[in-house]
């Protein structure tokens, strides 16, 4: 009465298809390997519907012609076969049938397990559910899992008393739907079915046909080739047939088009087995060099074909379940004659920017007489790349930062007539980023626990020690745009915490499957590239992997872990937190720094004149300025440095500064607005303030003196002072005097002497006795002085322009005395000149 293949088992019973009465309902279990529950469970049921006879359905089948697509658009038809069982890939065909939308549908037979009413009325449905979804547009054919024993009865009764055979038009096409059961029906020539086609073919001449049956004559699945049918075939092929669909194996085959003899010809027929419309899926067990494509994967080969109708051919594609078109193509019509009609222009391009090195295209479909087999792709009027007909998008991963680009598109068909190029659509793309990254293409795990399980629909990884459980992840690395990686890191979203980390392994292999690698079938794993440290739940877990991505390409990630506690991950199937790969670029910087502001000059002498600035900003860093004077480059100063003192000026002159930044890659700024200023005349003295002041003690050869308050000198135990004066501002002009002044805090009858000092590298800080540097030759002295006063010393004769100059200071006197140095505040030393 009716298999039920989804728990929990439910399902129910069109009584009124029965006679009133009572019935006796037992439920057996059937087991894998084939056997039965020996004692099923049973209840005892009542029909009373008000049928004292067995009801018999006197309802006349009429065929669908399908809905009418809008103007200018193909004739939309789905087809597939083998898929009414009330299970979950059944739900998920014909909800992928339901968004195609179809104008026709055609179901290429078997309801399972046996056609009975029960199960057309739970599994193919009652209107609303499964492929009864798609009633008033579909025009069966019968398959063999109709039958129970010599009748079909679910199956005539629920399509309204359909014919075995029969044929109809629709979307400019002729169509016919033949019984291919040869043990119920007679397939050969001598056949009542084969002299109705051949008159059905002869009176449609002029129309593109498509026949449809459920047993494929050619077949490389494991039902293997229904031969019954070669007769049937050979009159297709001899009355110009252009598509005949099958099921009956649960797959997916196109065959390139062949003859009646099964040749490959141009003008032969194209056969199609569409048998994955959700009853499982058969691997395949042959091969055949006329079949052009097939699919078995699981679960991925569940999908329905289809059909595109124009005038003079077809579009085809057959679409799985997660939306990916598998296989693509246009079929001519084979009593089209020749196609000399280019199609439409595509319209609707559009072109977005993605990224520094990639521009998304897309458009809307262009129309042919037959089909479009292709688009053309223009970048600057060149050729880009083609793709399919079925293709409305393009990424192209070949752009250029920074760059402008123009991109058109035309359409061709299979006898290389080719549309318009559309109208032109421009894009910019950005400058290129330090880093980019890459979400997972792929990710699962497999487990030695069920080496034959896969868990590529999960919505976690897992990882294990013991048993072994390890991951999978791909990344397709693309758009680097010929720059190279600096470094690259996997992250991976934990939803446990680890004590003892996780490792990323190498795998040279990338052509495992998502949805069908199992832990027996898993690549091997290679060496560890890297290991993450301990991680808490619900965390972001980074792993260095920059020895082993190394340039574009794919590449694929084992994970494992030490641990033997399950440690779980969010997989891109969960919708968040899919693991990614972070690529940090060798990018170079073309961004140069804001324009400096604010610059302001001073003129603080007739020899000087001082520049203040705001600083830049630079999206990696200011590493310094360039100062022009007259508009020629004057000095360059760090990035710390927003001021500079102009010495190199002459008195009485007028100067224009101007100020650009530049960053560690060489990039300038443009330059600030100018500034000008004039120096003063030139002054005929200098005073000159002390630059550096310390003293140096015998008696402590280690000790630094450089900031106390005073500097002091003696002649026994050895004490004596250093002082260091900068002298700038001269301007060329000669020195007629110079004079250094320093004030006494204590009285001295011995007086002192300055002496020349030749090495100006000791630092006020640093400096002891024992790493003073030599005094010279006595220049000048000062006779006895009273406390409180200023000492002059007459140090023309050392003193000969703009320069750097040391003076060491002594005593001949025992008694230690005591003079004002800069840390005071008060009275530091002097060197005045007096110019001429």
């Amino acid at each position: 009465m009716l298999t039920d293949f989804l728990s929990p088992y439910s399902f129910s019973l069109p009584t009124m298809k029965w006679q009133d009465g009572s019935y006796t309902i037992t439920a057996v279990a059937f087991m894998r390997d084939g056997y039965s529950t020996a004692n099923p469970a049973s209840i005892t049921l009542t029909f009373s519907n008000g049928n004292s006879q067995p009801p018999v359905n006197l309802g006349t089948f009429t065929p669908s012609t399908g809905t009418t697509p809008p103007n200018g658009s193909p004739f939309i038809v789905a087809a597939v076969g083998d898929g009414a069982d009330g299970a979950t890939a059944n739900t998920n065909v014909t909800n992928l049938i339901a968004s195609i939308n179809p104008n026709l549908f055609l179901y290429l037979g078997d309801v399972y397990e046996d056609g009975t009413p029960a199960e057309y009325y739970n599994w193919y449905g009652t209107g609303s559910t499964s492929y009864s979804r798609f009633f008033s547009i579909t025009n069966p054919t019968i398959g063999n899992h109709e039958y129970v024993g010599s009748s079909a009865a679910g199956y005539f009764d629920y399509w309204n008393n359909v014919p075995n055979y029969y044929s109809f038009d629709a979307g400019g096409w002729h169509f016919i739907s033949l019984n291919s059961n040869s043990s119920h029906i007679g397939v050969d020539k001598t056949s009542v079915q084969y002299a109705w086609l051949s008159q059905d073919l002869a009176a449609n001449s002029n129309l593109c046909t498509i026949v449809y049956y459920h047993h494929p004559l050619y077949n490389i699945g494991p039902e293997g080739s229904t031969t019954a049918v070669s007769d049937i075939w050979t009159l297709l092929a001899q009355n110009g047939v252009s598509i005949v669909l099958n099921g009956h194996d649960h797959d997916y085959q196109r065959w390139v088009a062949l003859d009646g003899n099964g040749n490959p010809s141009t003008a032969g027929v194209t056969e199609f087995v569409a048998g994955m419309g959700g009853h499982g899926l058969q691997t395949i067990t042959g091969s055949d060099s006329r079949v052009a494509f097939w699919d078995d994967t699981n679960p991925q080969g569940f999908g329905v074909l289809e059909l595109a109708l124009n005038s003079s051919g077809a579009n085809f594609e057959y679409i799985n379940t997660s939306g990916t078109i598998l296989d693509s193509g246009v079929i001519p019509c084979n009593k089209a004659g020749e196609d000399t009609q280019a199609p439409s222009v595509p319209s609707g391009l559009s072109a977005t920017v993605a990224s520094a090195t990639q521009v998304n295209l897309s458009w809307q479909a262009a129309t042919d007489n037959v089909g479009v087999a292709g688009y053309t792709i223009y970048r600057d009027n060149a050729v880009l790349t083609t793709v399919t007909g079925s293709s409305l998008s393009y990424s192209d991963f070949t752009a250029m930062p920074s760059s402008s680009y123009s991109y058109s598109i035309d359409a061709f068909d299979v006898a290389g007539n080719r549309s318009a190029q559309s109208s032109p659509v421009s894009v910019t793309t950005p400058s290129m980023p330090s880093s980019l990254t890459f979400s997972v293409g792929a990710d699962t795990y497999v487990n030695s626990g069920s080496p034959t399980m896969n868990y590529g629909s999960a919505t976690v990884w897992r990882v294990d020690g013991s048993p072994d459980l390890h991951a999978y992840l791909r990344f397709s690395v693309q758009g680097l745009a010929g720059y190279a990686i600096q470094s690259a890191f996997l992250q991976v979203y934990s939803n446990s915490s680890s004590s003892l980390g996780i490792s990323a392994l190498s795998v040279a292999d990338s052509s495992w499957v998502e949805n069908s690698v199992t832990y027996n079938t898993a690549p091997a794993l290679g060496a560890v590239i890297g290991s993450s440290s301990t991680f808490s739940s619900g965390s972001w877990v980074t792993i260095d992997v920059s020895s082993y991505v190394t340039g574009e390409g794919i590449y694929s990630f084992g994970i494992t872990t030490p641990g033997s506690s399950t440690l779980s991950f969010s997989a891109k199937e969960s919708g968040v937190n899919p693991a990614q790969l972070i690529v940090n670029l060798a990018v170079p910087d073309t961004t140069p720094p804001s324009v400096p502001t604010g610059l302001t000059a001073n003129a603080a002498s007739a020899t000087q004149v001082d520049l203040d600035w705001q600083a830049s900003s630079d999206n990696i860093g200011v590493a310094g300025y360039t100062i022009y004077r007259d508009s020629t480059p004057l000095a360059t100063v760090s990035d710390s440095s927003l001021s500079f003192p102009d010495t190199t000026v002459a008195a009485s002159t007028t100067y224009s500064y101007t100020i650009d930044a530049y960053d560690a890659a060489g990039n300038h700024s443009a330059q600030s607005s100018p500034v000008n200023v004039t120096t003063p005349a030139m002054p005929t003295s200098l005073t000159i303030n002390v630059g550096s002041d310390t003293y140096v003690n015998s008696s402590y050869p280690t000790t630094n003196y450089g900031t106390a308050t005073t500097w002091r000198l003696d002649g026994s135990p050895d004490v004596h002072a250093y002082l260091r004066f900068t002298v700038q501002g001269t301007g060329g002009l000669s020195v007629q005097h110079a004079y250094l002044n320093v004030y006494a805090n204590t009285s001295s009858t011995a007086g002192i002497s300055a002496l020349a000092v030749s090495d100006n590298t000791w630092a006020e800080n640093t400096v002891t006795y024992n790493t003073a540097p030599a005094l010279g030759a006595a220049i000048g002295t000062a006779g006895a002085f009273a406390s409180g006063s200023w000492i002059t010393i007459d140090v023309t004769s050392y003193i000969t322009g703009d320069g750097t100059y040391s003076f060491g200071i002594t005593t001949p006197g025992s008694t230690a005395v005591s003079f004002a140095s800069k840390e005071s505040g008060v009275n530091a030393a002097q060197l005045i000149i007096e110019l001429k």
